[in-house]
Formats: structure tokens, sequence, C-alpha cells
């Protein structure tokens, strides 16, 4: 008896974590707090996420690079994004 009430507890411990989680996330993203790692290109200000300036020309780039469909494989991996376009 005492072990089949454990295991009822032990089964439902981890939708009570996952509950837990999802509401946590959930009001962090209301917020407007990022969640995870900060992206490239973002710099983390009072938890939110702004642009980092020093790395926007790159990021820039990258998407001009996307828009124009070329490839990876297209793009010399030894040269400065600017003279890869």
């Amino acid at each position: 008896m005492k072990f089949e009430m454990f295991s009822m507890f032990a089964a439902q411990y981890p939708k009570t974590i996952s509950v837990s989680v999802s509401s946590a996330v959930a009001s962090k993203v209301r917020r407007g707090e990022h969640i995870g790692p900060i992206p490239f290109g973002y710099k983390s200000v009072d938890k939110k996420l702004q642009i980092n300036e020093k790395e926007a020309p790159t990021i820039r780039q990258i998407f001009i690079v996307l828009r124009s469909h070329k490839k990876q494989h297209d793009i010399p991996p030894n040269k400065p994004l600017e003279s890869r376009l």
C-alpha cells in the first residue's frame, strides 16, 4: 500500500514540474524577457534584448546573403563577410 502511494506521487511529479516550468516561461514572455541564451547581435539590458550596434553590420550582411539565396558552400570561408557578398 505504501509503495503504491509513493508510485502515485512519483508519477505525478513530472507533470507538476512541467506545469511550473511552462507557467514560468509564459510569465517571462509576457514581461518581454528573453528565454535561453542571448542571440548573436543582441545584448541583455535589464533582462530585455537590445540590438548590439557593434554586431549589427554583420547581422545585416548575413541577411543580405540569405536574401540573395546564396548557399553556404558558395561563400568562401576564409574571407571577411563583406568581401564574400
